[in-house]
């Protein structure tokens, strides 16, 4: 199996997402400038606004603020969208990652991104830019598409699943993937469309694809303790992500997918999970360890040899370790989460429902 020697510690691929408070848990630092008098349902006025903005490319209104209030309510809402990226931080976290790869929207989504702390900006990738992936899919995918309405969403969900996964394929990224969905999205389109030969060889092709992700694990991980708005994981991502036993850690998930050797792997991340839970400042009170289910590939070879007749250079690639999806993880009822999707004609916005029973698994 080919490696990527530059990469030395685990990533993962997140579409764009969006963590947002309710009203009466705003994060401090912006909860302060409410407290001194500005309008609550404003600021978050202004940041649905600056949110929204990101899905459409071809609008270029601004906001301008006609009084020095609303200029305080525009930068407040700005700072609760560059906030919003907490989630990332919290699942780069819980997954040892030491990068986020996503997506990119649009350039309205990439100038948020130089608005963050420089700490948070070398951390987050885009890849794809030029869309050239994001065609290779689309045109694989056509034969199925002629056989479906025009607005299917059955149809968008699967060119994104498939998608993600071979930009995850590319990078050697862990991929958050929602295994139940995709299996109802593939049965839907086979069960309610007349298919023709081509298109039912070619979802033929994407169901084995993702059935070789059939190997169940589990490994020790992290779950976040605390409510947004009593802590910022932006304040210490340095600090965090810099920790040696965490990048050790990081280091160890990197081979999950190609080692033979997972239950050393397996039992060294333990330990190290327990000795920066025990042992690091930054995680007292923050971090709590949970067990993390895992699907890895039956056959890396076989997975990617099915990926060539999709995408012919992804052969020296390295097959991901498919996570839980991110509806799993969204375990704080206090807050709001998005998360972007990509469809054939737009990026749309999904807003995922916090799940406060989440434990880890898939």
């Amino acid at each position: 199996m080919n490696t990527n020697p530059n990469v030395k510690y685990s990533s993962v691929l997140f579409p764009p997402t969006w963590i947002f408070p309710k009203k009466v848990h705003l994060p401090q630092e912006i909860g302060c400038d409410v407290d001194k008098g500005l309008n609550r349902s404003a600021v978050f006025g202004a940041a649905l606004f600056h949110r929204d903005n990101l899905f459409d490319t071809s609008n270029t209104h601004k906001m301008l603020p006609r009084s020095a209030e609303e200029e305080k309510v525009l930068e407040a809402g700005e700072k609760l969208s560059i906030y919003s990226i907490e989630i990332n931080l919290r699942q780069m976290i819980s997954n040892c990652a030491h990068k986020i790869y996503t997506p990119v929207i649009s350039k309205k989504y990439m100038q948020l991104k130089n608005l963050m702390p420089p700490s948070i900006r070398k951390k987050i990738i885009f890849i794809d830019r030029r869309d050239t992936i994001w065609h290779a899919v689309i045109k694989y995918l056509q034969p199925i598409y002629e056989c479906l309405p025009i607005n299917s969403s059955n149809a968008d969900f699967l060119s994104w699943y498939l998608y993600c996964l071979i930009l995850a394929t590319k990078k050697g990224a862990e991929l958050p993937f929602n295994s139940a969905h995709f299996a109802d999205v593939t049965y839907c389109i086979r069960d309610q469309n007349n298919l023709s030969r081509e298109a039912n060889a070619r979802l033929c092709n994407i169901e084995g694809v993702f059935k070789m992700f059939s190997i169940s694990d589990s490994i020790s991980s992290f779950k976040i303790l605390p409510r947004i708005d009593r802590f910022s994981i932006s304040e210490r991502i340095e600090e965090i992500l810099t920790d040696a036993y965490l990048l050790e850690a990081s280091y160890l998930r990197r081979f999950l997918s190609i080692s033979s050797n997972k239950a050393a792997i397996k039992r060294d991340l333990t330990k190290i999970i327990r000795f920066i839970l025990g042992n690091r400042k930054w995680a007292k009170k923050i971090l709590t360890e949970i067990p993390q289910n895992l699907l890895l590939s039956s056959s890396n070879i076989g997975l990617l040899e099915r990926l060539t007749e999709i995408l012919p250079e992804i052969s020296k690639s390295n097959p991901p370790v498919l996570l839980p999806s991110l509806e799993m993880a969204c375990y704080d009822k206090n807050v709001s989460v998005h998360i972007a999707i990509r469809g054939r004609n737009n990026w749309q916005s999904l807003h995922v429902f916090p799940n406060p029973d989440y434990k880890g698994g898939q």
